[in-house]
C-alpha cells in the first residue's frame, strides 16, 4: 500500500459543478469526513473568510455552500469552525470515490490548489494518476510513502501534532514562512498566535522534526 499526498489544481471543483466558494473564502480546510455516500457528506471545516466583520456570516456560508446543515463551532476573527453536511448530485468529488483508493483527511483548498492525502495499492498508482491527469489542469505529487512502514513504525497514516502545532504550521505554511524569500517572519506569527517568537520557532522544530522522521526514516 502507498500513502500519496498531492496538489490538484482547485479548477478541480468546477469539473464536478461545486460553486465558486473563493468569493467568500480565501481557504478552506476540512479536519474531518464523519461519513458520505455518493451524495451525502458530513465534515468539520475550517473556513478563513473574506467578508468584513459585522457582514451576517451564517447567512453567506449557507447561500454559498448550500448545506443541509450547518453548525458553527467556534470564531475567531474571519476563522469559523464549523460541522456541515453537504449534497452534491453528482457525488462526493466522485474521481475519488473508488473501491480502489480512499482519501485520508485533512484536506486543504485555496484559490490555487486543493492538496489531500490517498491511500492506494501501489499497482493502482498509474490508474490514479490517469484519472486525475485527464479531468484537471495540471496536479503534483508531493510525497508518495509505504503505508505498511508508516502504520507500523508511527500507528497512523499521516504525521501527528498536536493542535497547536498543526495551527501554527499551518499558518506559517499558507503564509510563505517557508518561501524564499520569506514573506513572513516569526515575530509576525507570534503576534498572529499571542505567543512567543521562540514557541513559534519550538513549534516549528518539532513540527519538522516529526515529518522528517515519519518520512525519511
Amino acid at each position: 500500500m502507498r500513502i500519496l499526498k498531492i496538489k490538484i489544481s482547485s479548477d478541480f471543483l468546477a469539473v464536478f459543478g461545486y460553486p465558486d466558494y473563493f468569493t467568500l473564502c480565501s481557504y478552506i480546510e476540512m479536519l474531518e469526513i464523519y461519513q458520505y455516500d455518493r451524495t451525502n457528506f458530513f465534515s468539520m471545516q475550517k473556513l478563513v473568510l473574506k467578508i468584513p466583520p459585522g457582514a451576517d456570516l451564517e447567512q453567506q456560508i449557507m447561500a454559498t455552500f448550500q448545506p443541509q446543515v450547518f453548525q458553527m463551532l467556534e470564531r475567531s476573527g474571519n476563522e469559523v469552525l464549523c460541522v456541515m453536511k453537504q449534497r452534491n448530485d453528482s457525488g462526493f468529488w466522485p474521481l475519488l470515490m473508488s473501491e480502489n483508493w480512499a482519501i485520508i483527511p485533512p484536506i486543504t483548498v485555496d484559490e490555487e490548489a486543493i492538496t489531500l492525502t490517498i491511500i492506494t495499492r501501489e499497482d493502482n498508482l498509474t490508474r490514479f494518476f490517469d484519472a486525475i491527469q485527464s479531468q484537471v489542469r495540471k496536479f503534483e505529487v508531493l510525497v508518495i510513502t509505504d503505508a505498511q512502514h508508516a502504520l507500523e513504525r508511527f500507528g497512523t497514516a499521516l504525521p501527528r501534532f498536536t493542535a497547536r502545532q498543526r495551527e501554527v504550521a499551518t499558518y506559517s505554511v499558507r503564509h510563505g514562512f517557508f518561501a524564499h524569500p520569506k514573506k513572513i517572519s516569526s515575530q509576525e506569527i507570534a503576534a498572529q498566535f499571542g505567543i512567543s517568537v521562540s514557541a513559534v520557532n519550538e513549534h516549528l522544530r518539532k513540527v519538522e522534526a516529526v515529518v522528517m522522521r515519519y518520512f525519511f526514516s
